[in-house]
């Protein structure tokens, strides 16, 4: 939302299709809901290890391997 760019305008300097739907699509496999579970900022901020370890509550080669997955299958 525009309060979250307001409250962290680094967000906007995150890759769309290699960090943003990814990490949103993860987290919904996990039945998370970001604005919801989480905020924004904690889907983006943290790196891979602890995104997958901390946020997603899941295992650092689950996400990696889902994250190449899931890149691959929506390049343009």
């Amino acid at each position: 939302t525009i309060s979250d760019i307001e409250k962290m305008p680094a967000l906007v300097s995150y890759s769309l299709d290699k960090r943003i739907k990814p990490r949103h699509a993860f987290l919904q496999t996990k039945g998370v809901e970001v604005g919801y579970d989480i905020t924004v900022g904690t889907m983006l901020v943290p790196n891979d290890k602890n995104f997958a370890e901390q946020t997603a509550k899941s295992d650092h080669d689950e996400w990696m391997s889902f994250k190449e997955d899931y890149i691959q299958k929506n390049k343009n």
